[in-house]
């Protein structure tokens, strides 16, 4: 909330400081303002406005302080990350962590180049950077259970879900007994993930249910959107479309308002194929074609998995043959992208029906 409260004083203060003389603000105080705005947009997940204000401080070195310098290339770092533009934002990260001896900085700096590469499914590469988080603990309890719960994360890509779970949902009940609600939000949905890997749909409902309501009560309105639709997401493989259907338009919407480029993507890809299989196939389809569109822009391997498991399954009901014979094939040749259980179990029962009905 405070976050939020920072925002919006410095964009009354800009709005009032127009209407001023510009000799009476300093440039320095205009700087420190901007400064503050950008941390409090990173904070909150704004990737837009995070690189629109890093491009107001290029210019302006010598007017800052190094660790302010550091601040702005960390969080230019996240929200590059945040639009998909990965590797921009490893350079930016890397340097950053080469080029500081802050331990929390570089804390920081490590944890999102990890949570990077695991998006992509470089695991090895993501578990590295979490070994180097590791030795910059402090024996924080909130750093390690991160920690602890991302390494379980990698776990779950290589089958070991059960293992993993239970790392999570530990982490889970020691974050909430002690009053770290940020953490076992997190924990909270990534035990969700491992039950809906395990096909568990009523417990990873119920999971991601717990984990929106945590982010809700601390104010964290771009994650609320993330559980938003991982509970419209586990409805849709559960085959209950009709009612994902106002579930993912609730979390395209507030997608939308957090300017959150990966989950917008996410949202439009499944909430087109939950439309296409419960109420209109053509303007669903059209949908789940732009869910693609966005999600090429940013390399969200994820949902470009998830779209061609849910296309292939709209054309198997359409009785389209021909857009099954070649979304089959794309099935086939994207193999490399269904990293886990879940999406390997519908790959596998998608094509078996596939070869069926063309055979």
């Amino acid at each position: 909330m405070l976050n939020d409260e920072a925002r919006y004083f410095v964009d009354r203060w800009e709005h009032c400081a127009e209407r001023s003389p510009a000799e009476k603000i300093s440039n320095e105080t205009r700087t420190q303002l901007a400064l503050v705005k950008l941390i409090a947009c990173g904070r909150v997940r704004k990737p837009t406005t995070v690189l629109a204000l890093g491009e107001r401080f290029k210019n302006s070195g010598d007017e800052l302080s190094e660790h302010a310098k550091l601040a702005i290339d960390y969080w230019v770092g996240c929200a590059l990350a945040w639009s998909g533009r990965d590797e921009e934002a490893r350079v930016r990260l890397t340097s950053l962590w080469d080029s500081t001896e802050d331990r929390g900085m570089r804390f920081d700096a490590a944890l999102e180049l990890a949570q990077s590469y695991a998006r992509r499914g470089e695991t090895k590469e993501a578990a590295e950077w979490l070994d180097r988080c590791a030795e910059l603990t402090f024996i924080d309890p909130v750093k390690q259970g991160t920690i602890d719960v991302l390494r379980a994360g990698l776990a779950s890509e290589t089958s070991e879900l059960e293992p993993a779970r239970e790392t999570c949902a530990k982490v889970r009940d020691d974050a909430r007994a002690r009053g770290h609600m940020a953490l076992a939000a997190l924990a909270a949905s990534r035990a969700a993930w491992c039950d809906l890997e395990l096909r568990y749909f009523d417990t990873a409902r119920e999971g991601f249910e717990a984990a929106r309501l945590l982010t809700r009560s601390l104010g964290s309105w771009e994650k609320y959107a993330r559980e938003t639709t991982r509970i419209g997401e586990t409805l849709l493989w559960q085959g209950r479309a009709q009612e994902a259907v106002p579930v993912l338009e609730e979390a395209l919407r507030l997608s939308t308002e957090a300017d959150d480029p990966i989950a917008i993507a996410e949202a439009t890809v499944h909430l087109g194929a939950a439309l296409a299989l419960s109420r209109d196939p053509v303007e669903g389809s059209t949908l789940c074609d732009r869910g693609v569109e966005l999600a090429k822009k940013i390399h969200a391997s994820e949902s470009l998995a998830a779209s061609t498991l849910h296309r292939l399954r709209i054309a198997l009901v359409r009785e389209d043959m021909e857009s099954t014979k070649m979304l089959a094939a794309q099935c086939r040749a994207e193999a490399a992208l269904h990293r886990t259980p879940l999406y390997k179990f519908e790959a596998k029962a998608l094509l078996s029906l596939a070869d069926d009905r063309l055979s």
